[in-house]
């Protein structure tokens, strides 16, 4: 009984990290939001530099200057994004590991490394970090940061590992949404949006190389889809949750 007990309120506890992500997500940090910021003209709140940075150095004053700004246009929140992506993940494998347990392991695996390529190959905690050091360093050690710095921007405006990040992170996605088909506890919509989200996403990498003009297209529709897709989730996780544990393995 104590046993039963404890695996409640493991299931409980791993279903409310997932609720809350999700809606985190939704509400706050969702993937692109410095592009959302650029659009909405810095969210109305905002100062946008006009032009905005292109060397480090400029990066590095900006940084310095107004951090949220510098931060986001450089998409650190996107790494906020990954990582509660990265407890969806965990608790949509808890779940589904349940009947599905290779497959479901192979998505969470994919999508877990997917998630620290994507926050190593981030630009933004490195570039915060060489701002804090330029802002009082001689002139000598300024130009060195500079190099450094310049650096960094050409390896990240390539997308190499930002893009296999996203990758591996949407096809986990992919796979979790036709799992969740087979399983009766989720809402038939919230797999159907989970497809729509991932699919429509993954589209972004042949555009890349036969259209690269319209990349822009795949994440601004999925990101609605998205949107849907998490608030579907963080009501099947909250409804979860609060199942008694003789109904945690109930598939149909």
């Amino acid at each position: 009984m104590q046993t039963q007990i404890s695996e409640k309120q493991k299931s409980q506890r791993i279903y409310f990290m997932g609720t809350a992500a999700a809606l985190l997500i939704v509400l706050i940090f969702r993937r692109y939001l410095s592009a959302e910021f650029v659009i909405s003209n810095g969210f109305g709140i905002f100062s946008i530099p006009n032009p905005l940075p292109i060397t480090s150095e400029d990066w590095f004053k900006l940084i310095s200057r107004d951090p949220l700004v510098g931060l986001l246009l450089l998409d650190f929140f996107d790494i906020v994004n990954y990582l509660l992506v990265g407890i969806v993940f965990y608790a949509l494998n808890f779940r589904i590991g349940h009947h599905q347990k290779k497959i479901s392991t192979f998505s969470l695996g994919i999508g877990i490394i997917g998630i620290l390529i994507y926050i190593f190959s981030n630009s933004a905690v490195r570039m915060a970090i060489f701002s804090l050091q330029f802002s009082t360093a001689n002139e000598e050690t300024k130009t060195e940061l500079i190099r450094a710095g310049e650096s960094i921007l050409r390896i990240d405006s390539l997308g190499i590992g930002v893009n296999l990040g996203l990758l591996l992170v949407l096809t986990s996605g992919l796979i979790f949404s036709i799992l969740m088909l087979k399983d009766s506890a989720f809402r038939k919509a919230t797999p159907i949006f989970g497809l729509l989200a991932n699919g429509i996403g993954l589209l972004y990498f042949p555009i890349l190389f036969l259209a690269p003009n319209l990349i822009w297209l795949p994440p601004t529709i999925e990101g609605v889809f998205r949107i849907v897709w998490n608030f579907l989730m963080s009501m099947d996780f909250m409804k979860l949750g609060r199942k008694p544990l003789f109904n945690l393995n109930k598939f149909g």
